[in-house]
Formats: C-alpha cells, sequence, structure tokens
C-alpha cells in the first residue's frame, strides 16, 4: 500500500494524458457516423451543399465545444498537479470529477448548426457514446478512485 501511495502521483499523471489521447478516437456516433473528440470538441464541416460553386444552399457544422476542451482538457491539468504539487491533491480530485461529469454530459451538450439559405439554426441529435468517450469516461473514474485513496 505505501508503494501505491508512492507512486499514485505519476499513476494519476500517465492517466490524464490518456485521458486526454482519447480525443483521436471516436467520441460520439450517431447512426452508422462517428466523430472523434477533436471534431466534437474544435468543429467540423458535415454538410456543405454547393452545387455550382456559386453559395452554400445548405450546410451543416458542429461547432466549437468549450464543455468538450474541458472535459479532455482538465484531465491532463489534474494530473500535472498531482505529480508537481501534492499539496493540491483535493484540486486534482476536484479537476478529475468535473471532468468525469463533463465526459458523461457530452452527449447532451453538442449539437448540430445547420444554414439553410442564410438561417442558421441548432439542433440535438440522440448522440451515443463512441468507445473513446467511454474508455475516457473509465480512466476518468479510476483516477478519481486513486485520487480518493491517495489522499
Amino acid at each position: 500500500m505505501n508503494a501505491f501511495k508512492k507512486h499514485s502521483d505519476k499513476l494519476l499523471f500517465i492517466l490524464g494524458i490518456m485521458i486526454s489521447l482519447t480525443l483521436l478516437f471516436p467520441a460520439l456516433v450517431y447512426d452508422s457516423l462517428a466523430y472523434s473528440g477533436y471534431e466534437i470538441t474544435f468543429g467540423k464541416e458535415l454538410v456543405n451543399i454547393n452545387p455550382f460553386g456559386l453559395g452554400s444552399i445548405a450546410s451543416a457544422h458542429l461547432k466549437f465545444s468549450f464543455l468538450a476542451l474541458l472535459a479532455f482538457g482538465l484531465p491532463l491539468i489534474a494530473g500535472v498537479i498531482a505529480l508537481t504539487n501534492k499539496k493540491l491533491a483535493l484540486a486534482s480530485l476536484s479537476l478529475f470529477v468535473i471532468s468525469t461529469f463533463l465526459l458523461m454530459s457530452l452527449t447532451t451538450n453538442i449539437e448540430v448548426t445547420y444554414y439553410i439559405a442564410d438561417n442558421s439554426n441548432t439542433t440535438s441529435i440522440d448522440w451515443q457514446m463512441g468507445y473513446g468517450l467511454i474508455t475516457a469516461i473509465i480512466l476518468s473514474l479510476i483516477a478519481v478512485f486513486i485520487s480518493i485513496n491517495k489522499m
């Protein structure tokens, strides 16, 4: 048990990196389409109908999501805090908990914005969790339990 507490800060740092790297895997799925974490975080053009090159008639976009950026970025910050400062263990635990809840809520917080003839609307999609998001949630829960046992 003493060896576990001795190396738990390094383990939390590695888990923080791994959670942030799940950004590269499919996070949200709709029907047969899968979108990776960086696409839902930084945005992506889904459809652009421009038949004659004269301008877009209709398009759909995933916009930049600050909540997704926090969900995938906070674990990295928490891991760095756990590695560098043992006195801020509670802050590291708090960041891991916050990121876990943000990761779990991504399916309801990500919306698609569509434009039809200069009219903009947003719509909610019934997203399913991809294996990248499920992996991030599991790793984040493991980090929370390690942080609790470290204290």
